[in-house]
């Protein structure tokens, strides 16, 4: 028999820090404890209105999952939408699962969740894994959606040039811009680890808030959540690293990756405007996918979610993140998911227009 446990304080979570441990072993980083964690320490306790809201399934007192989301209160008093822990800063999503949990058990799991929403409360399960065994799950039921595009390549032990890649019109602008750089600039690459992050990191950000202010854009990388990156750096230096290009003058562009298990996902970035003609970012990113395949022998380059035009200079392959929204048993509850994701499926088209 299954039974729900709901956490929605620190203290209470961090005993079940063993467990969570244990069964993020077959997860990325964002799943970890330590990525959670921090998100958690950074950014949920510092708003009022997001609370912790991790749910802890067991089956005969065993903890076989752990569903890590938090809620936020939304207009109304008691108006909730929940959602996965590290919002917005994890390239995608998915449920804890350990190895005894099977189909059966996970629809179980689903049917928990319906039960146990709340009157007025939605479900939303946004950037979901397409290797989750939740989406299968969902999608038999007619629950879920793309939510965008996944764009990566994949290695290739007879073509190892990431040059080589582009197509040939990206191709012959790439090189024209790379040999007028050379010829105006002494460039060179510069790979950042260890106790030099932090202040790489720093440069960085400069580099990426002065880029969205002359684009009147809002950037993710606001106070809490540099600090929540920052957390994690300091805790996981062997996956975080930053690539810069520099010339004479300084630095041009920069580039923070994160290397995790058989890929290299390329998480944020900035460059100097006045060197636009020369496209550094463009110039930048191809070394770094030769270090992650050449040199840190990855199998994945991963461009991470988003529709931006740019990363099809390079052909890559395409995968999908999935979002689903659930509702709660109540009719308003069924209402309020139906209101919200149109809501977020208006927004989503808004995106890739």
């Amino acid at each position: 028999m299954l039974t729900l446990k709901r956490i929605s304080c620190l203290d209470e979570l961090i005993k079940y820090k063993e467990k969570w441990i244990e069964l993020e072993k077959e997860h990325f980083l964002f799943q970890s404890w330590n990525w959670n964690f921090n998100w958690i320490k950074s950014v949920l306790k510092k708003n009022k209105k997001i609370k912790l809201d991790v749910w802890i399934i067991f089956e005969n007192k065993e903890v076989i999952a752990i569903l890590p989301f938090f809620k936020e209160q939304m207009f109304f008093p008691k108006l909730y939408i929940i959602q996965f822990l590290g919002h917005r800063m994890s390239y995608h999503n998915d449920i804890l699962l350990s190895s005894k949990v099977n189909n059966e058990k996970l629809v179980a799991i689903l049917e928990m969740l319906k039960q146990n929403i709340g009157f007025f409360s939605t479900l939303l399960l946004r950037h979901l894994s397409a290797n989750s065994p939740l989406v299968d799950v969902l999608d038999k039921q007619n629950m879920i959606h793309e939510q965008c595009n996944r764009l990566k390549l994949l290695y290739n032990e007879e073509d190892t040039s990431s040059l080589s890649r582009m197509k040939n019109s990206a191709r012959k602008s790439f090189n024209n811009r790379i040999n007028r750089l050379g010829k105006k600039h002494n460039y060179s690459f510069e790979i950042i680890k260890n106790e030099n992050l932090i202040e790489s990191f720093d440069r960085m950000v400069g580099l990426h808030k002065e880029r969205f202010k002359s684009k009147n854009k809002e950037t993710l990388l606001t106070k809490d959540n540099l600090e929540f990156l920052k957390k994690n750096m300091l805790e996981s230096e062997d996956k975080f690293e930053i690539l810069e290009l520099t010339n004479e003058n300084g630095l041009m562009a920069s580039r923070l990756m994160i290397k995790d298990k058989d890929h290299y996902f390329c998480i944020n970035g900035g460059f100097n405007p006045k060197y636009s003609e020369f496209s550094p970012m463009k110039i930048l990113l191809n070394y770094t996918m030769d270090r992650g395949f050449n040199d840190l022998n990855l199998e994945f380059f991963d461009f991470g979610p988003g529709y931006e035009k740019y990363k099809y200079d390079w052909n890559p392959d395409e995968y999908k993140n999935y979002y689903s929204v659930i509702s709660g048993t109540s009719i308003w509850s069924k209402l309020q998911s139906i209101l919200f994701e149109q809501f977020f499926q208006y927004k989503l088209n808004k995106a890739v227009q």
